[in-house]
């Protein structure tokens, strides 16, 4: 999803997977900065499958949850 015109953007979004669609043991969530000419990687989050918090009963609210996106090798985070 692209926020636009946004130098602080918020997604506010919550994803749903069953776990039975996994067929490895880790999540990775990549951000990028859209632009013009080049996107800009901004960062990734891992999650082990195992540690992905679940809602019982499904309906449930969960609490806010912040991640620090973390470079990836080889790559630098874009400052600006």
């Amino acid at each position: 999803r692209i926020v636009p015109q946004n130098l602080s953007p918020e997604w506010n979004q919550v994803f749903a997977f069953g776990l039975d669609t996994f067929h490895a043991g880790l999540l990775e969530v990549n951000v990028w900065d859209k632009d013009m000419a080049k996107d800009d990687f901004l960062g990734h989050v891992e999650f082990e499958i195992t540690e992905i918090p679940s809602r019982r009963p499904p309906d449930s609210p969960l609490a806010p949850q912040w991640y620090k996106l973390e470079p990836k090798v080889n790559e630098k985070r874009v400052k600006g």
